[in-house]
């Protein structure tokens, strides 16, 4: 009697349908025995040995444990794998999405260094670019400074060589100027064109041929 009170006491707190099937198996196999033990034994109304066996209760015991097991393994343990395979589905799907979850990490991170790389490339590319664009620039104003400066030392000379050509000139202008005045005193007469420009250029030859030497 107080297995069949707990029995519902336990019966009310469940909620679900498969738990007040479940329950209403053990209460039907806690039940058994009792109702066994009340019907009465055969035969004259004494009671049976310790080893008698009752058929009646037997086979009653027999459709009872049957009974419990068809409920169970409908409302109870088929529920119970069910469960255990979603859970291990859950796990696996889990499992999978980490894996997953990893392999989006490290392509980005390989991505990434990838990147990073290139632009490192990119960098040194631009860099040693510099680096010649630089070497390029500094040759060329160097050769432009040299080239300037062979010109004006070029054209240095040339002006020198043109002063000094005219200050022989107007050196043996006068030169000649003098010499025909001298000479003109000394020889007491007018020397013409024609001489003066003989002695002009007898005087440039002798100054050529003195700055020659």
């Amino acid at each position: 009697m107080t297995n069949i009170l707990q029995v519902n006491r336990a019966s009310r707190r469940c909620a679900s349908w498969n738990c007040r099937v479940q329950t209403a198996a053990v209460a039907l196999a806690l039940t058994a025995p009792a109702v066994a033990d009340a019907a009465p034994s055969g035969g004259g109304g004494g009671a049976g040995g310790l080893l008698s066996i009752d058929p009646g209760m037997a086979f009653f015991t027999l459709v009872i444990f049957v009974i419990l097991l068809a409920v169970l393994g409908k409302f109870a343990w088929r529920p119970l794998l069910q469960g255990l395979k979603q859970r291990e589905q859950a796990i696996r799907e889990s499992v999978q999405a980490a894996t997953d979850a990893q392999a989006r990490v490290d392509q980005t991170r390989k991505q990434l260094e990838e990147k990073i790389a290139e632009v490192q490339r990119q960098a040194a590319e631009q860099l040693n670019k510099a680096k010649t664009e630089a070497v390029r620039v500094a040759d060329m104003i160097r050769r432009k400074a040299e080239t300037e400066a062979l010109g004006i030392k070029d054209q240095a000379i040339k002006d020198i060589e043109s002063a000094r050509d005219q200050a022989l000139m107007d050196i043996a202008s006068k030169t000649a100027d003098l010499s025909v005045a001298i000479a003109g005193k000394i020889l007491r007469r007018e020397i013409g064109p024609i001489d003066r420009d003989r002695l002009l250029q007898e005087s440039l030859g002798e100054l050529t041929g003195a700055t020659g030497r």
